[in-house]
């Protein structure tokens, strides 16, 4: 059995997670992804974040029609602080016997030996990467940081859609249109619950 595990802040989740899981699972034949919203992810810190009862519903609402996707609550139901590596562990402690391919960006790789213990995350993981271009990480480097590392790439040929969390939430926060860059059921979720209004309307 193979699984993708797809960690990230969903704040909001839109298109582009979407088509990055959707394609890793088809290359790659996973058995499944796993969407696992962060709990109290430590590059978000001092920076506002949607509750997590909100990430989650939201989650929920984008991937309720694919039945290869999957909700895992395995961050937020532990204890901080929350590194991709301890993620990893506990995925691996409920999946046993089971290949974990974790979906990046090629950013993410190439800051790669910035984040908590990557040497121990490598060794768990096999990585599918989307992305190439000015973000593509230096391999020579990247060798020498991580020797054997290129035998646990895969780079993914995936459409690249320019949409982020941040513009959708910005969009939102100034009454801007937000259709489109993520699923209408999303949208109807932030709607209804009213996130991201501007402060003077809280």
């Amino acid at each position: 059995m193979s699984i993708g595990v797809l960690g990230g802040t969903f704040d909001p989740p839109h298109y582009g997670h979407l088509i990055f899981a959707e394609h890793t699972l088809d290359k790659l034949e996973l058995d499944r992804v796993l969407w696992v919203p962060a709990g109290d992810p430590p590059h978000k810190q001092g920076k506002p974040i949607s509750p997590v009862t909100d990430r989650l519903g939201m989650v929920e609402c984008a991937i309720a029609t694919n039945d290869a996707f999957e909700l895992s609550r395995v961050d937020i139901d532990r204890s901080g602080p929350h590194y991709s590596v301890d993620m990893v562990r506990a995925i691996k402690t409920q999946y046993r016997h089971t290949q974990i391919v974790f979906l990046i960006g090629a950013d993410s790789l190439r800051d790669l030996a910035k984040w908590h213990k990557p040497s121990e995350l490598v060794e768990q993981v096999t990585l599918a990467i989307m992305g190439r271009g000015p973000d593509a990480p230096n391999m020579r480097e990247l060798e020498k940081e991580f020797p054997g590392i290129h035998t646990r790439l895969h780079f993914l040929d995936v459409p690249q859609i320019d949409i982020s969390s941040e513009y959708i939430r910005q969009q939102i926060s100034t009454h801007r249109t937000a259709r489109y860059l993520l699923p209408d059921t999303v949208l109807e979720y932030i709607q209804s619950h009213k996130l991201y209004r501007p402060l003077s309307q809280e």
